[in-house]
């Protein structure tokens, strides 16, 4: 994983970390130190509960909860631009989360 954020730096910088997942960066986002999510670019088709990047800025923490078990797709502007989603079993492993 090339790019590693902590949430509290996400929560600040949020568009441009959405931005460089739209363009097709996968982000590592930490929580305590630990693999809480990825931020990735979205899948055309992809099936998920849609929020805001605004919404999930403001509730970062409760975003990062459900995307431990279901992507969600962040949308920008009405489009689809990126995905927080679970932490791949490989990524996990390697933290031995």
């Amino acid at each position: 994983m090339e790019c590693v954020v902590d949430t509290a730096t996400l929560r600040r910088q949020a568009s441009e970390y959405v931005s460089r997942a739209s363009a097709g960066e996968t982000i590592l986002i930490l929580r305590w130190g630990r693999p809480a999510a990825i931020l990735r670019p979205a899948v055309p088709g992809e099936r998920a509960s849609k929020v805001t990047v605004s919404t999930f800025r403001r509730t970062l923490r409760s975003a990062l909860r459900t995307a431990r078990s279901q992507p969600v797709v962040l949308t920008w502007w009405g489009g689809e631009a990126a995905v927080i989603a679970p932490v791949p079993a490989e990524i996990a492993e390697e933290w031995d989360v």
